[in-house]
Protein backbone atom coordinates (compact mmCIF):
# COMPACT_ATOMS: atom_id res chain seq x y z
CA UNK A 1 0.00 0.00 0.00
CA UNK A 2 1.29 3.45 -0.92
CA UNK A 3 0.98 6.61 1.15
CA UNK A 4 0.67 10.20 0.01
CA UNK A 5 -0.91 13.60 0.47
CA UNK A 6 -4.10 14.77 -1.24
CA UNK A 7 -2.78 17.47 -3.57
CA UNK A 8 -6.20 18.56 -4.82
CA UNK A 9 -9.76 17.30 -4.86
CA UNK A 10 -12.76 18.88 -6.57
CA UNK A 11 -15.99 17.43 -5.23
CA UNK A 12 -18.04 19.01 -8.06
CA UNK A 13 -15.79 17.51 -10.74
CA UNK A 14 -15.57 14.21 -8.85
CA UNK A 15 -11.81 13.73 -8.92
CA UNK A 16 -8.47 14.97 -7.66
CA UNK A 17 -4.83 14.00 -7.28
CA UNK A 18 -2.65 12.38 -4.64
CA UNK A 19 1.05 13.19 -4.41
CA UNK A 20 2.79 9.91 -3.40
CA UNK A 21 5.40 10.05 -0.64
CA UNK A 22 7.88 8.11 -2.77
CA UNK A 23 8.18 10.98 -5.26
CA UNK A 24 6.50 9.15 -8.13
CA UNK A 25 4.07 11.08 -10.39
CA UNK A 26 0.76 12.27 -8.97
CA UNK A 27 -2.03 9.69 -9.00
CA UNK A 28 -5.58 10.53 -10.06
CA UNK A 29 -8.30 9.65 -7.59
CA UNK A 30 -12.01 9.59 -8.42
CA UNK A 31 -14.82 10.34 -5.99
CA UNK A 32 -16.23 6.87 -6.72
CA UNK A 33 -13.02 5.25 -5.39
CA UNK A 34 -13.23 7.34 -2.23
CA UNK A 35 -16.89 6.45 -1.72
CA UNK A 36 -16.19 2.72 -2.22
CA UNK A 37 -13.62 3.07 0.55
CA UNK A 38 -16.12 4.72 2.92
CA UNK A 39 -14.76 8.25 2.39
CA UNK A 40 -17.14 10.88 1.06
CA UNK A 41 -14.63 13.59 0.27
CA UNK A 42 -10.89 14.16 0.41
CA UNK A 43 -9.30 17.28 1.84
CA UNK A 44 -6.22 19.02 0.44
CA UNK A 45 -3.23 18.18 2.63
CA UNK A 46 -4.87 15.05 4.06
CA UNK A 47 -2.58 12.02 4.39
CA UNK A 48 -4.02 8.95 2.69
CA UNK A 49 -3.06 5.32 2.12
CA UNK A 50 -4.00 3.86 -1.26
CA UNK A 51 -3.34 1.10 -3.74
CA UNK A 52 -2.49 1.67 -7.39
CA UNK A 53 -5.03 0.50 -9.96
CA UNK A 54 -3.46 0.17 -13.39
CA UNK A 55 -6.33 -1.81 -14.96
CA UNK A 56 -9.49 0.33 -14.74
CA UNK A 57 -8.43 2.94 -17.30
CA UNK A 58 -5.89 1.76 -19.90
CA UNK A 59 -2.73 3.87 -19.79
CA UNK A 60 -3.71 5.67 -16.59
CA UNK A 61 -2.79 4.88 -13.00
CA UNK A 62 -5.61 5.51 -10.53
CA UNK A 63 -5.83 5.38 -6.75
CA UNK A 64 -8.01 2.65 -5.25
CA UNK A 65 -8.79 1.15 -1.83
CA UNK A 66 -8.22 4.41 0.00
CA UNK A 67 -7.96 4.73 3.74
CA UNK A 68 -6.86 7.26 6.26
CA UNK A 69 -3.67 6.18 8.08
CA UNK A 70 -5.55 6.80 11.35
CA UNK A 71 -7.97 4.01 10.35
CA UNK A 72 -5.09 1.51 10.33
CA UNK A 73 -4.60 1.89 14.08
Amino acid sequence: MATGIVKSFDLKEGFGFISPDDGSPDVKVKLKAAEKSGLFTLLEGERIDFELDRKSVPGEVMAAKLRSPEDAR
